[in-house]
C-alpha cells in the first residue's frame, strides 16, 4: 500500500465543503458549473463518503460527527450516504492477515489530522505525521510492516525513485532498506 487512506482522510471533508485545493482548481477550470453545482455533484459519490475519517479511530476530536448530516450545516451531503459510509468503515475495521501486507508511508509533511465542528464550521489541525493527505493514524494498520519515505508526498509516492526501488526489493525479497 502506498499511502493508502485505510481509515480515511481529512481531504474528504475538505473536498465536500469546497475547501480542498484540487476542488478549488476544478471549480476554476469548470466553466459550465458553479462551485455549488460541483459540490452538489460530488456529494452524490458514495466512494467519497467511504473515505471519510473512520468513526472507529479515536482521534480525540469531532470527526465521528462527520457521519451526522446535522454537523454539515446546509451543505449538500447525503444522510443516506453518510450512514452507508459509517457502516462500511466499521465493517473494514479489523485487519485481516496483516503479515501479508506492507505499507509505504510518506512522512514529515503538514497533514490535516484533526477536526473541530462548531455551528456547521469545520476547523482543522495539522501535524507532520502524514504525507500531506493521509495522517498516519488513519493510514497505518496494526501489525502491518511499514516503511517510511521522508517528505514523501501522497500523490507522488507512486513515482518516487526510492519508492520504486523499494517496491522492486519488496517484491523480490519481502524487505527493503
Amino acid at each position: 500500500m502506498l499511502g493508502t487512506p485505510n481509515r480515511g482522510s481529512f481531504a474528504i471533508p475538505l473536498t465536500l465543503t469546497g475547501a480542498e485545493k484540487v476542488f478549488k482548481l476544478l471549480a476554476k477550470a469548470d466553466l459550465s458549473h458553479s462551485p455549488d453545482d460541483l459540490l452538489g455533484i460530488i456529494s452524490t459519490f458514495p466512494g467519497l463518503y467511504q473515505m471519510l475519517p473512520s468513526p472507529s479511530v479515536d482521534l480525540d476530536d469531532d470527526h465521528a460527527r462527520l457521519f451526522d448530516k446535522g454537523s454539515w450545516g446546509n451543505r449538500p451531503v447525503s444522510a443516506e450516504l453518510l450512514a452507508q459510509a459509517d457502516a462500511f468503515l466499521r465493517a473494514l475495521d479489523r485487519v485481516v492477515d496483516p503479515e501479508r501486507l506492507l505499507y509505504i508511508a510518506g512522512a514529515n509533511l503538514e497533514t490535516p489530522s484533526r477536526i473541530t465542528i462548531a455551528g456547521g464550521r469545520f476547523t482543522y489541525a495539522a501535524s507532520l505525521d502524514g504525507d500531506s493527505r493521509v495522517p498516519h493514524e488513519l493510514g497505518l494498520l496494526d501489525g502491518v510492516t511499514t516503511y517510511w519515505v521522508d517528505r514523501g508526498v501522497h500523490g507522488d509516492l507512486v513515482k518516487h525513485p526510492k519508492v520504486l526501488q523499494a517496491i522492486t526489493e519488496l517484491l523480490h525479497t519481502g524487505k527493503t532498506g
